[in-house]
């Protein structure tokens, strides 16, 4: 029998007090290949040693037969970096809008602009979610407004359904 070819991660916020190690022996148990992992305060790995912590996180969990398919993080070179040391292909984000909507998606799309020149350098895909509050993108066509025009192996939709339909 062939293996197949689709792969299956968990978002692993709920698990942060959990050893890495551990974590990636639980979330094989349940039968996925791979996390997302928060590179947050209190976390496994935090902001301030992405560098040093992401790449040692990737090879624990390798141990366990997991992968590090993203993080949620932020836009920061130093994290792009690391993931690209670490085997991790995509930096998820959820957009924050501010000010008037149509201007503060104007403003991330010349961000995403400037970003992208990184993003290449390091080989590392920006993964935009939606998310249903006002304060982030709230639906999937105000992602393909931000992805309209960009090369999809640089900036990319991490559609959430459950938060679209939460939208509306």
């Amino acid at each position: 029998m062939s293996e197949c070819a689709v792969k299956f991660s968990v978002f692993t916020k709920a698990w942060r007090d959990m050893p890495l190690a551990r974590l990636g022996e639980y979330v094989r148990s349940l039968g996925f290949d791979g996390i997302e992992l928060p590179v947050r305060a209190g976390f496994q790995v935090e902001p301030e040693g992405v560098e040093r912590d992401l790449p040692e996180a990737a090879k624990t969990l390798a141990g366990e037969g997991v992968s590090i398919f993203s993080v949620a993080d932020g836009t920061d070179e130093r994290t792009f970096a690391a993931c690209a040391a670490a085997g991790v292909p995509v930096v998820r984000i959820c957009p924050v809008l501010e000010g008037p909507f149509t201007e503060s998606m104007d403003a991330w799309r010349r961000k995403l602009d400037d970003l992208t020149p990184l993003l290449e350098e390091h080989g590392v895909t920006l993964g935009l979610q939606n998310h249903c509050d006002p304060r982030f993108v709230p639906h999937a066509m105000a992602l393909k407004y931000l992805l309209d025009g960009r090369d999809r192996r640089h900036v990319a939709a991490v559609w959430d359904a459950a938060h679209n339909a939460l939208e509306g």
